[in-house]
């Protein structure tokens, strides 16, 4: 929805484009990752606060933009519906 979303926000048509994943690398996975094993496990607390923080941001956004699969899939981004089937 973050693509759809920035549209019903700022204007402009959807690419095709915008939903292919450009950086998937060899180490990614959906399984995330072990921060501790990088050392950075005491910024786990920080960084869910800025991730709770702006996920509600995010839905506040969604609600107050009126944007859901079907409006993306339908009106604001047709030429990428694909992008919206459930998953």
């Amino acid at each position: 929805l973050t693509v759809c979303l920035f549209h019903a926000m700022y204007g402009g048509d959807c690419l095709p484009i915008e939903f292919d994943q450009l950086r998937r690398g060899p180490a990614s996975h959906a399984g995330g990752y072990d921060t501790a094993a990088y050392g950075i496990d005491q910024y786990d607390a920080l960084d869910n606060h800025t991730y709770k923080v702006a996920a509600e941001v995010f839905w506040d956004n969604v609600a107050r933009f009126g944007v859901d699969r079907k409006r993306c899939r339908q009106t604001m981004c047709p030429r990428s519906a694909e992008a919206f089937d459930e998953p």
